[in-house]
């Protein structure tokens, strides 16, 4: 695959920044909205969540179906196992 410079190709990086910009200030104001800070041990689970609900923004009529049917599909997890 060729690697293209920004200065060569400068209308194809913008559109490419414009959704990466996109994505990470979505992100960061999804943090400090929903938890008011970051914590380093939990960063691999914030980022999993924001793109677990990213990819699926449009399916808000779903959304209540999927997760009574996830509720029903998983297993029993006491308190202790969760809070671990």
């Amino acid at each position: 695959m060729d690697q293209l410079s920004y200065k060569e190709h400068p209308a194809k990086t913008q559109k490419h920044l414009k959704w990466i910009n996109l994505l990470t200030s979505n992100l960061k104001r999804g943090l400090l909205s929903t938890y008011h800070g970051c914590f380093p041990k939990y960063r691999k689970a914030y980022l999993a969540e924001f793109a677990y609900r990213f990819n699926r923004r449009y399916w808000s009529g779903q959304a209540f179906d999927r997760l009574l049917v996830a509720c029903i599909q998983s297993k029993h997890a006491p308190l202790k196992e969760i809070t671990k």
